[in-house]
């Protein structure tokens, strides 16, 4: 069920984005064999993109909000680096999801206000609203009685309404 629910996820997501890399439509996909290096990386760097997006879980039934959908990125990208050892896009992205599965693991965390405050204002000072917002939204849920964060929390909120109709 596992492996039916993460292929379907695969497929869906898998041209929602232009790609950076070599874009190819779906039939092209398809047709390629399993486990090449184009379609691997192809099929990764679409779901990255649609994880920065929007954050995504494999079992969405799962606690562990986002990891599991990192992870899975993070493996087709090992899976690459088999097929082409000396490949630096997928060594610079696996680097870059190691840093997502960390902002995840702090979200999950119960005594890192602070941390958590530093990141959204990471995030929200680079543009990256919707990000920011699930950082502050934590740190809300850990200092419910904060003006700074239900602030911080109104600025992004409405940035984010203003940057996404443009």
């Amino acid at each position: 069920m596992k492996f039916y629910i993460l292929c379907s996820l695969i497929l869906s997501c898998a041209f929602s984005f232009a790609q950076d890399k070599t874009t190819i439509s779906y039939r092209e996909w398809q047709d390629l064999p399993q486990d090449t290096y184009v379609r691997i990386m192809t099929t990764a760097d679409s779901l990255l993109k649609e994880y920065h997006y929007q954050a995504f879980n494999v079992e969405m039934q799962d606690g562990n909000c986002c990891l599991k959908g990192l992870l899975m990125i993070k493996e087709l990208y090992n899976r690459a680096l088999i097929e082409q050892p000396e490949d630096e896009d997928a060594k610079n992205k696996i680097t870059e999801i190691d840093n997502l599965i960390k902002d995840e693991e702090l979200l999950q965390e119960e005594k890192h206000f602070e941390k958590v405050l530093e990141r959204g204002d990471y995030y929200f000072n680079r543009g990256y609203y919707e990000k920011a917002l699930r950082f502050y939204k934590r740190a809300q849920e850990l200092s419910p009685s904060s003006r700074e964060i239900n602030k911080k929390i109104k600025k992004s909120k409405k940035l984010k309404k203003k940057y996404s109709k443009t």
